[in-house]
């Protein structure tokens, strides 16, 4: 019977042990988003290529605001529009930041138009892109750990600049987790 209960005791102590480890991780991982976009320890951002972010004109004001935070930390850009004014459509927008990393110009980018839907089905036409529309930090996180995604996707009409800003933050310095992860994306390309 004492046996049983050491056991039962151990086991509980290691749950609680283990509940507490995921704990301090996740308040870990929250600390290393909110200090600032260059504490990126990991490859996304560090390869020296510029992010490419491109918009249509639902989304321009946003997608400045996203460089200004951008070039705060400095991150290099490339802006393929659109700018405030103009009235575009959103597939000719996402195929300008499609076609760059294509080229190898850039490998992640940022893609804005009011909610986001659009550019998501346009970009994610090519088998090169990821595309992921997050509209909270834990789908942002969810889809770099998981999926890989390479371009983060924007809805500007249900999403506040501060928001905005935080799930940039999110995706940018969250690393791909590999394992089983890596050959359900291969799957994909």
């Amino acid at each position: 019977m004492c046996v049983k209960k050491n056991f039962i005791v151990l086991v509980v102590f290691g749950l609680v042990s283990a509940a507490i480890a995921l704990d301090k991780q996740e308040h870990m991982d929250n600390i290393m988003v909110e200090k600032n976009l260059n504490v990126v320890q990991y490859n996304i951002l560090t390869n020296k290529l510029p992010l490419v972010i491109a918009s249509d004109h639902a989304g321009a004001k946003l997608k400045l605001s996203l460089i200004k935070e951008l070039k705060k930390h400095g991150i290099n850009t490339i802006d393929l529009g659109s700018h405030e004014g103009e009235k575009v459509d959103y597939p000719d927008y996402a195929k300008k930041l499609t076609d760059t990393i294509k080229i190898g110009k850039s490998n992640y980018g940022i893609l804005i138009c009011s909610t986001g839907i659009g550019m998501s089905m346009a970009a994610n036409r090519e088998k090169h892109v990821r595309a992921a529309l997050c509209t909270t930090e834990e789908l942002a996180k969810l889809s770099r750990t998981h999926n890989n995604a390479n371009v983060l996707v924007l809805g500007s009409k249900n999403t506040s600049e501060k928001r905005a800003i935080n799930i940039m933050k999110q995706f940018f310095s969250t690393k791909f987790l590999l394992g089983k992860h890596k050959r359900r994306v291969k799957k994909m390309s």
